[in-house]
């Protein structure tokens, strides 16, 4: 009986009654993943907070090892000032010694207080605490002989007795620090193994929750909810059959139509009413007693009769059952009827009655509409561009390309709107939502669009179109036709054509087209503003060399590395260029006053200063910077880039490494530069130049086998011109090449004539620069000349630069090769101040090593020149090679020069550089 109450419960109270059921479960459901999460949470606080406490400890540890190292060096360091007599190095000494002093304060005092600044646990224990107690004795010793060797650097038994001092305290100080690491150490594990412990009671205690659980609410709760469940379908099963009832008698009224009709159990047609839309070749009462299959409907095969009278035996109602005949006028008309069955009081079949409906007309609208719509469909889905109609609420319809340009199928755009792929903002700035909105209200005004649009295609990527919008009607609402065409393609390539344009490809930064053009605008800005802006011209110190030592891409990382931390050393609102080569520059603007100039120049000074690790490189470099101020040095873009420009030269004269402001005397001396190129000019073409030449004496018999010779300009005002004034500005003009080929020749010609007069193995040497060797890469004219003035090679040696060993480009490898194979020899100059290497003598047939004059000037018996120069000898002896000594103005150095086995040697000595005519006297002497 219980049973039977429960099942005749209503629909509502078995729906309530399933809904309290549900209600309970979800509270008690919470309840259990509310404790197992709380669980879950507390375990997962305790690791973090163990790691986080290891990480600390670590931290402590590795000041600690910072503590070690920076004593040992305030001890080195130490030991170093009182072994050195040099001021420059005790002072570069005393500087390092300061700087650890003040490290090691710093970092000893946050272990000893865990200051929370240098990420240290917020207190020690009490063991640790003692054990710095023990050891600040010493650390205070220390700290206190050291300051004493930096205010006293100069005593020698205060300096004596501080290094003594700081010898002691070190090790005992160590041992100090060695404790406390271990005591740290000791006390993390400590604390390690005490949360391992209180995660296992954590596990454990979860695995009860969860049992709990599982026995005491969710077992009762699902044999509740499954009660619930099937008193609920019980009710539904009731309300179902009152829906039927309902259903019967609204099955009429929702079939009206045209005419209707009814049949009896052996579905002959026994009532057929005709309405107002019926034609009909056949009278209302034609049909009576006959099936439907017996009148006259066209195209209805047995097959589909069968069908039909099958579906009527299963008593089955249908819907929209079409047939199509001929009318009175012999015109083709199409019928829908639709038909359901009839039963009495006691469930027994009676017939069918139904409703039928001429639908003609509609037939005929949908074939236009068909034939209209395949039409369309086929323009619409083989159009090449993307194809949408956009309503007000978003998208309507969109055709195969336009959803492939979003990365979507065409039913996933409908209901979408086109700022579901658009960025915020669109390239100009502007709200997309604005824009969009804008464009939108033009086009269901009338006023057709045609605009570019960013989107995002669902991959993330961006998608950038050409869009025409135009109005249009769209199932009885104006919409907007868009035609949608991808111009990604040709907006990256403008994009990559503007960023190769505008910017370097190495760094990244502005170019020199771009600068120009910002610093142009910029200009104009200050001129508004009534503003100051300045121009910093930055210049690597030797990158050329680092470059020819590591490679050049080395040079490339450097080039990077460097463009970012100039970068880091301005606002954003500032630009940083690179010109070219290792040249950068800094344009800074809306300057309050100077003193911002110089902490961005001395900023980026010392940044560049410190040692830059690339790959497995350390790198140590500087720059060279020059400044000029606008508009007090120059008022337009080519007159600020040549000050600063001629400032930075400055800084290269001064020593490098450091900033130089732009003054009139620059100008002055850049136009002196420019009048001295303009007159060299004139030199070659005027024949003011003239070669001297300097004996180079054999020393084993003091005889004069060898010159050397050496250009010199006869100015007409000005005298003779030092070569170091002209030889650089003529490299960099490159008139070295007509210099360099005329002193060739007037060479080849007096060597020719004292060959002939004096000895015949007498041999000349003559300068090629290195700039030289890049001329003429199909033949050597030197070579050419020397043949064609009958002289042989073997009396013409070549002295080339070290540097010039580190170039293996064809065209210095093609000429030595050459100058080899005809008998020329070759000498390096200046050897032992470049980047020469054994490797180097022997894979390039070096024949003479001239001795730097550095190394002679200081000649002295035990001297570390005199140990380097007999070095050289030795060493260029076992190579087979001869060895020139450049300097020697005294007697006492060409004795210890030719008692160590210099070959040959020259130097005012002997003779200073002389003409021709008086060199020849000295071969007659």
């Amino acid at each position: 009986m219980l049973m039977r109450r429960n099942r005749s419960r209503s629909p509502q109270q078995a729906e309530s009654r399933a809904d309290f059921s549900a209600r309970q479960l979800r509270l008690r459901y919470i309840i259990a993943l509310s404790l197992i999460a709380l669980l879950t949470l507390a375990s997962q606080w305790l690791i973090q907070s163990t790691v986080a406490r290891h990480d600390r400890d670590s931290h402590v540890i590795n000041i600690a090892g910072r503590q070690r190292m920076l004593s040992q060096q305030i001890t080195k360091t130490s030991y170093y000032i009182g072994g050195t007599n040099d001021p420059q190095l005790k002072l570069a000494y005393l500087n390092q010694l300061r700087q650890a002093v003040a490290l090691w304060e710093q970092s000893h005092a946050g272990l000893q207080k865990g200051s929370e600044q240098l990420g240290l646990p917020g207190q020690n224990s009490a063991e640790i605490v003692a054990l710095f107690r023990q050891i600040q004795p010493r650390h205070e010793d220390m700290i206190k002989a050291a300051r004493q060797i930096l205010q006293r650097p100069d005593d020698p038994v205060i300096l004596e007795s501080a290094i003594r001092r700081l010898s002691e305290d070190e090790s005992m100080f160590l041992s100090g620090m060695d404790a406390i690491v271990f005591r740290y150490d000791a006390e993390a594990e400590e604390k390690v193994a005490l949360a391992e412990r209180l995660e296992i009671a954590l596990a454990l205690v979860t695995l009860l929750v969860l049992f709990l659980a599982t026995r005491f609410i969710f077992t009762p709760a699902v044999r509740r909810l499954r009660q619930d469940i099937q008193e609920l379908e019980d009710a539904v099963a009731v309300k179902e059959a009152l829906n039927s009832a309902e259903n019967r008698f609204l099955s009429l009224v929702q079939l009206g139509s045209d005419w209707y009709w009814e049949q009896d159990e052996n579905f002959r047609f026994v009532e057929v009413s005709s309405g107002v839309h019926f034609r009909s070749n056949i009278s209302e009462t034609k049909p009576l007693g006959k099936t439907r299959w017996d009148l006259d409907y066209l195209d209805m095969d047995e097959a589909a009769w069968q069908q039909h009278r099958e579906l009527l035996l299963r008593h089955e109602s249908f819907r929209n059952l079409e047939f199509h005949r001929k009318d009175d006028q012999g015109e083709l008309q199409f019928i829908s009827v639709s038909g359901e069955p009839i039963f009495d009081e006691t469930g027994r079949f009676t017939g069918y009655r139904g409703v039928g409906e001429d639908i003609t007309e509609r037939k005929r609208i949908e074939q236009q509409i068909a034939e209209e719509h395949s039409k369309y469909k086929a323009l619409f889905d083989n159009a090449q561009d993307g194809i949408f109609i956009i309503g007000r609420d978003g998208y309507v319809d969109c055709n195969q390309e336009g959803a492939r340009m979003y990365g979507r199928s065409a039913s996933e755009m409908v209901g979408l709107t086109p700022y579901d792929f658009s960025p915020e903002h669109q390239l100009d700035g502007r709200l997309s939502r604005e824009v969009g909105a804008e464009k939108m209200q033009a086009v269901l005004s009338g006023k057709a669009q045609h605009f570019e649009w960013r989107h995002v295609r669902a991959d993330g990527s961006f998608l950038d179109t050409e869009i025409k919008l135009s109005l249009i009607s769209y199932s009885g609402k104006k919409c907007a036709l868009a035609i949608v065409r991808d111009i990604s393609e040709r907006k990256r390539a403008e994009e990559v054509i503007w960023q190769q344009a505008n910017f370097d490809n190495l760094t990244t930064l502005p170019n020199r087209r771009m600068f120009h053009d910002r610093l142009g605008q910029e200009i104009k800005k200050a001129n508004r503003a009534n503003q100051q802006l300045a121009l910093l011209f930055i210049d690597l110190d030797n990158f050329k060399e680092i470059n020819d030592t590591l490679g050049h891409p080395v040079g490339d990382l450097l080039l990077i590395e460097v463009a970012r931390i100039i970068s880091q050393c301005v606002r954003e609102t500032d630009t940083v260029a690179r010109l070219g080569g290792d040249e950068f520059t800094v344009l800074l603007t809306e300057l309050d006053d100077a003193k911002s100039v110089e902490r961005v120049a001395s900023s980026i000074l010392n940044k560049l200063s410190e040692p830059i690790r690339l790959a497995q490189d350390e790198i140590l470099t500087s720059a060279s910077i020059g400044i000029t101020l606008y508009p007090n040095d120059a008022r337009d873009i080519d007159g600020l880039i040549k000050s600063a420009d001629q400032a930075m030269y400055v800084s290269k004269k001064l020593g490098r490494k450091r900033y130089s402001y732009f003054t009139p005397a620059l100008q002055e001396a850049a136009q002196h530069r420019l009048k001295l190129i303009n007159e060299l000019r004139l030199a070659v073409s005027g024949d003011q130049l003239r070669v001297y030449f300097q004996p180079i004496i054999e020393m084993s018999t003091g005889r004069i086998f060898k010159a050397e010779a050496l250009v010199r300009w006869q100015h007409p005002q000005r005298g003779l011109v030092n070569p170091v004034e002209f030889i650089p500005l003529a490299e960099e003009t490159g008139l070295i090449f007509e210099i360099g080929d005329w002193v060739f020749r007037e060479s080849a010609r007096w060597l020719k004539h004292w060959q002939a007069s004096h000895h015949e193995k007498f041999q000349i040497s003559v300068n090629k620069s290195p700039v030289q060797f890049y001329k003429d890469t199909d033949g050597d004219y030197w070579l050419s000349h020397l043949q064609g003035i009958g002289l042989s090679g073997q009396g013409l040696v070549v002295e080339i630069t070290e540097g010039l060993l580190l170039k293996t480009d064809s065209p210095v490898m093609d000429s030595l090769l050459s100058y080899r194979d005809n008998g020329i020899q070759v000498a390096i100059d200046d050897f032992g101040t470049g980047y020469s290497s054994l490797a180097y003598l022997n894979r390039f047939d070096i024949d003479y090593l001239k001795v730097d004059r550095s190394f002679i000037s200081n000649l002295a018996t035990g001297s570390s020149d005199m140990a380097l120069t007999e070095a050289i000898i030795v060493m260029a002896h076992k190579l087979g090679l001869k060895v020139i000594a450049e300097g020697v103005e005294t007697e006492s150095q060409r004795d210890l020069l030719k008692a160590i086995g210099c070959d040959f040697a020259q130097g005012f000595l002997f003779s200073r550089p002389v003409p021709p005519e008086e060199f020849e006297k000295l071969l007659l002497c």
